[in-house]
């Protein structure tokens, strides 16, 4: 129920459905995911990065790690790298993490860090978005 009510963008209504379902299966991931996406529909940053983080560690879906990672970031959180980390640990092609890490570090004035990240991005995927993120490095 909880997914159907988010899926017509009553996410508030259907938030509770979702804990409901996380109290029952504490272990389930791909729940904790959706409670995190729900928290970040609603403007509840720490609540949907910690439940993204969640996800990540139970789910091993390097997306929730990259969710909680950006999310982090924007909060100024120094959790916000291991769980970059995390998702390139599982997936060391995942495009989006390597992208969104060179940006996070370049924000930072981490230049060097970020150059290698934003080579990284260039070698998975040669465009012109990535070519100017490495150029600006």
């Amino acid at each position: 129920l909880g997914r159907v009510l988010v899926q017509l963008s009553r996410p508030a209504e259907g938030l509770p459905f979702l804990q409901r379902a996380i109290s029952l299966a504490p272990a389930d991931g791909e729940c904790w995911h959706k409670v995190g996406s729900v928290y970040f529909e609603l403007g509840d940053l720490p609540a949907a990065a910690a439940a993204f983080y969640t996800a990540g560690a139970l789910h091993h879906a390097p997306l929730s790690w990259l969710s909680a990672a950006h999310i982090l970031h924007k909060l100024k959180s120094p959790k916000a790298y291991p769980a970059y980390w995390a998702a390139l640990k599982m997936d060391p092609g995942f495009h989006d993490a390597w992208h969104d890490l060179s940006f996070s570090l370049s924000s930072e004035n981490r230049h060097a860090l970020a150059e290698v990240a934003a080579r990284k991005t260039v070698e998975l995927q040669r465009t012109a978005d990535n070519l100017f993120g490495l150029g600006n490095q």
